[in-house]
């Protein structure tokens, strides 16, 4: 298979038909001087209060909201209702063309931005399409799943996909939770729903009418990340459940109802130069199991409940019976001790509920005891067991990783698992990441690793920022970039050489989009295990492919394969997938089951097996893969941080690969990006697969949380 390689940027081109839109919509300004909380408060409620409204959009404090109806839906007196709905808060509402549905452009001077018309008729969608699992909330598309998918339903809790509209224009897929209404989050909530099982979606309801049934509001869980999958290869209908998945269809239903009104191009990045930097498979888990070996990890039960008590006993039982840890010291023990300790206690929702705040439970993740290494773990999240009970070692050793990192800081020493020999090789090197003191008000924090590993933190205060040269500069690159100027959270952090030689790690809003709907096609042409199929016309191309190619390397492989076909042939005219594969091993031969399976499908239109995996398919995919460098059009350096190429063949992909930015100064010489690639591949960050981040910034990023966790900890005592 060849293709162009494209790597697609999270931005649509829009390309409106104004002309039909006015004919068949009315648009409506809303303008508002004093904007504040209440005024953003009500505007959430105005679809489920005005039938009338068909989409709305809400501006920014900068910019002005708007509304857009069916032509004609809206009269002088229902006007007048709107605008008192506002009350006591004074509004102005005016109608418009829909092209001045914009806002002011932060680019070039003659530029419109037409985000908020783009973004009222990506709302409107679930409207048009009427397809199951498809709803309008805040505006935005929302996708949800039917309540038989248990990975987005839960006992208090329901998850959305929404496709969201960004103010720089670009878009996201944002997976949110919808929480099971109750008396902790009551008083917060904005919004209430109620769920649609002839719909397989959440709908808005403007009172809680029926107190038996369970309602939701938008009130996220506290502390409790949704989670959807960017990507699966394995099936079709894996794949359909994805955040791809969902955004492939959404396209096709923007092309099936609006494309008399907009039509959506993906953006490409322009002028790419890619330097990949190939990971290197790496198993250091003996490695942590001997760095462990002859010393004490203690287990300490901190909620000392029956449930918590049963719960840690299987987790005792679990690690002194598995074989492979038997050098390792595991300890009960009712309180947490001088070492390391594996603590378990309740998630993030429990101590912000009602509940804990009655009994006066202190929240654990505020607060760290001097001289302590401390790993939490939750009675509610972690599992260390399969559905069937069986153990599983991947979450124990990432507990290994994790204690390993805070005693690499504890220590103030890196040691062979962190990245110890780079530096041991390179020249010494700084870095410094801000930290919020107060609220908008940055320090930062320096970190500086000499050639034996040793590390050694420095404090500065804002107030330094005026008087010490390397912070000048350091903040003189922050605001080369509008979004860090304005923000110092934005910057990751810096990686400095020396004083001429910097670089700054900035967030950006870009992300890559897979080539999903090639993707789709392929999946969608894959034969699944039950799928049947004619054997005789598969006879035939197989036998064909054979005759025209005798020097196959593996030709006597595909005649045994031919020979099952024969077989089955006999008993029956068709046969499943399943049936077909057998017990036959034609995988092993790669060669051959790529050539004989392309021919399948060239000849017959389906797939026997998925070819996604596959080496000549990784163009639909690559900006997933491995460590990437790559520049834009104006030269501006980026990069992004992919999963190791065969994980991709192991489990779905979880995370959309976000781009960074490399910002240098003006006039010095840059850095080599191989200077600093090693410093991304190290397994003890993220379990087996590359960090986002050079590895110092977890080390920093660990510290500072740790150094406030202390602090609070001083000032209650």
């Amino acid at each position: 298979m060849k293709r162009e390689i494209q790597l697609y940027q999270n931005k649509w081109q829009p390309n409106f038909n104004f002309e039909k839109l006015d004919c068949d919509f009315d648009f409506y300004q809303i303008n508002c001087e004093m904007k504040n909380k209440e005024f953003y408060q009500k505007f959430v409620k105005i679809g489920a209060t005005f039938s009338e409204i068909s989409n709305s959009y809400r501006g920014s404090y900068e910019e002005q909201s708007f509304v857009m109806t069916k032509k004609g839906a809206f009269n002088s007196e229902r006007l007048d209702a709107l605008c008192h709905f506002f009350a006591p808060i004074e509004v102005q509402i005016k109608k418009i063309a829909s092209k001045s549905v914009n806002v002011p452009s932060d680019g070039f001077k003659h530029s419109i931005d037409y985000r908020p018309l783009l973004a009222l008729q990506l709302g409107l969608l679930p409207l048009y399409s009427k397809r199951h699992g498809m709803t309008q909330i805040d505006g935005n598309c929302y996708f949800f799943m039917p309540k038989k998918n248990k990975k987005w339903h839960y006992k208090n809790r329901i998850i959305g996909l929404g496709i969201i509209l960004e103010n720089d224009g670009r878009f996201r897929t944002s997976a949110k939770t919808f929480a099971l209404l109750n008396e902790d989050n009551r008083k917060n909530a904005r919004q209430f729903f109620r769920w649609d099982a002839d719909t397989s979606c959440l709908k808005q309801v403007t009172q809680i009418k029926e107190q038996n049934q369970p309602y939701y509001t938008d009130c996220a869980v506290a502390h409790t990340a949704a989670q959807v999958n960017y990507l699966d290869l394995r099936s079709q209908t894996h794949f359909s459940q994805t955040r791809m998945g969902i955004l492939d269809l959404f396209m096709q239903e923007i092309k099936t109802h609006f494309s008399q009104y907009v039509t959506l191009e993906l953006v490409t990045m322009a002028d790419i130069e890619y330097f990949r930097a190939k990971y290197v498979k790496k198993d250091h888990t003996k490695e942590y199991i001997d760095y462990f070996a002859g010393k004490t990890i203690y287990l300490v039960d901190q909620i000392k409940t029956a449930t918590s008590q049963v719960f840690m006993q299987k987790l005792y039982d679990a690690v002194t019976n598995f074989p492979d840890f038997a050098q390792i010291n595991f300890q009960k023990t009712a309180a947490v001790e001088n070492g390391y300790n594996v603590v378990l206690i309740h998630n993030q929702e429990f101590y912000h509920s009602e509940k804990a705040k009655e009994k006066e439970q202190e929240d654990p993740y505020l607060f760290m005891k001097q001289g302590k290494i401390i790993q939490h773990i939750t009675l509610e999240d972690f599992n260390y067991a399969d559905d069937e009970g069986n153990f599983i070692r991947g979450p124990i050793y990432k507990l290994f990783q994790e204690l390993i990192l805070k005693d690499v800081n504890y220590k103030g020493q890196l040691n062979e698992l962190t990245l110890l020999n780079y530096f041991k090789q390179q020249r010494g090197c700084d870095f410094a990441m801000y930290f919020e003191e107060e609220k908008d008000k940055y320090g930062l924090c320096w970190l500086k690793i000499d050639k034996t590993g040793k590390l050694t933190y420095q404090y500065f205060s804002p107030e330094s920022f005026q008087t010490e040269p390397i912070l000048k500069k350091l903040e003189r690159l922050r605001k080369k970039r509008k979004n860090t100027s304005r923000n110092p959270k934005q910057v990751a952090g810096f990686i400095i050489k020396n004083d001429d030689q910097i670089a700054m790690i900035c967030e950006t809003q870009m992300s890559t989009i897979s080539d999903f709907n090639y993707i789709k096609q392929v999946l969608e042409d894959t034969k699944r295990k039950e799928d049947s199929i004619r054997l005789g016309n598969l006879q035939k191309v197989v036998g064909d492919f054979l005759q025209q190619n005798p020097n196959h390397p593996k030709i006597q492989q595909g005649y045994e394969f031919l020979n099952q076909l024969t077989k089955l042939l006999k008993d029956n005219e068709t046969a499943t997938i399943g049936e077909i594969k057998g017990d036959y091993t034609l995988r092993g031969n790669p060669a051959i089951f790529k050539d004989i399976n392309e021919t399948v499908h060239e000849k017959l239109g389906y797939y026997i097996w998925p070819p996604l995996r596959t080496k000549e398919y990784e163009e639909m995919y690559g900006n997933l893969l491995d460590i990437n460098l790559f520049c834009d059009e104006q030269k501006r350096k980026y990069y992004f941080v992919g999963i190791p190429k065969h994980q991709i063949k192991q489990a779905p992909i979880a995370r959309t690969t976000r781009i960074r930015e490399l910002v240098f100064p003006d006039t010095q010489s840059e850095f080599r990006f191989k200077e600093i690639q090693a410093l991304f591949d190290i397994d003890i960050v993220k379990n087996g697969t590359l960090t986002v981040y050079p590895m110092p910034f977890k080390l920093m990023r660990e510290y500072l949380k740790n150094e406030q966790r202390k602090g609070r900890q001083r000032s209650k005592n």
